[in-house]
Formats: C-alpha cells, sequence, structure tokens
C-alpha cells in the first residue's frame, strides 16, 4: 500500500469536493480494494449517508443503531465481515472525538490486520479532510443536513461549536 502521507499530501492539494475520489484512488493501488465508499452521519444521528456515488452494491440508508456500518460509528471500532462476493471492512472516520461517519471498503479476499490498520490511517486522513473541507465546500454539510435551511439558519449554524471534542483531560459532546 502507499504511504498515506502520499494521501495527505494529494488530499491538501486537492479540491475539497474531490476527497473522496483522492481516497478511491489512493485505495485503488490496493489488490484487494474493489470499492471504497464514505457514509456520513446526518445531524439527527440516526442515518449514516453516503457521500458522493456509491460504489458496488447498493445497501441502501444504514441506520446508526442497525448494520455494520452502524456498530462501527456507535463502538467507534473496525470491523471485518464476510459479505455476499467478498468482504467488507468499516471503520470509524473520527477526528478529535467528533464522529464524521464510516469509511466502507468492499475487498475480494479477507485484509490483514495490517490492512485494516492502514484503513484506520486513511479514515484518519479524511477525518482531516473532511474538517478542512467545510471552509470551501458545502458538499458535506448538504449530505449530513438532509434538508436545506433558510439563510438565517445558516448563519446560527456557522456560530455554533464544534458537536464533539475529545482530549486526554476532557470530553466535550453536544447534538442538534
Amino acid at each position: 500500500m502507499p504511504d498515506v502521507g502520499e494521501l495527505v499530501r494529494q488530499l491538501g492539494t486537492s479540491p475539497p469536493f474531490r476527497l473522496l475520489d483522492v481516497a478511491r484512488g489512493f485505495l485503488g493501488a490496493v489488490e484487494k480494494v474493489e470499492a471504497v465508499n464514505l457514509l456520513l452521519v446526518d445531524y439527527g444521528q440516526e442515518l449514516l449517508l453516503p457521500f458522493g456515488a456509491y460504489q458496488g452494491p447498493p445497501l441502501g440508508q444504514e441506520r446508526v443503531e442497525q448494520g455494520e456500518a452502524g456498530v462501527v460509528y456507535r463502538t467507534q471500532a473496525a470491523r471485518v465481515v464476510r459479505v455476499q462476493l467478498g468482504w467488507r471492512a468499516c471503520v470509524p472516520v473520527t477526528l478529535v472525538g467528533e464522529r464524521f461517519g464510516v469509511l466502507d471498503v468492499r475487498l475480494a479476499a479477507e485484509p490483514s490486520p495490517g490492512l485494516v490498520a492502514e484503513l484506520e490511517r486513511v479514515a484518519m486522513a479524511l477525518g482531516f479532510a473532511l474538517a478542512a473541507a467545510g471552509r470551501a465546500t458545502d458538499e458535506v454539510e448538504l449530505v449530513r443536513r438532509g434538508r436545506p435551511l433558510s439563510l438565517p439558519a445558516e448563519i446560527q449554524w456557522e456560530l455554533l461549536p464544534r458537536l464533539a471534542l475529545a482530549a486526554p483531560e476532557y470530553v466535550v459532546a453536544g447534538t442538534v
């Protein structure tokens, strides 16, 4: 697998609306990888919604309280399961306690623990990219909101603090 530092460099020099394409290109170099999807959690923390065009057999909306991606989102621990025609690795996409969603990777063969660890590093890089993307595009927000906001609501939303923040000394969390 290529160095994750190269992925970070690519994410940092690409337009923010291309972050999934960059991740797919990076993971496309891995022999076993067949599809890469990013599932973002809605702000109600009920659904995991595809960001960008979905690769592979569509699963539809996944609920946070059900399914493999939901378990990964809730527990914040990677999971690998056998699925029809291959394997599915789900990895949480989180940055300093703020949960964005799940990196969903379909594989032709069971991934090694080393590959799962690499997918976790890719998910962390995507967390940084998603946080930065909010300054340049509303594509991430549109997926997570589920419905448009009025201009006053949009301004108020931008003034709110992040939904979560974690450090060894403290944890702050909120919901809308």
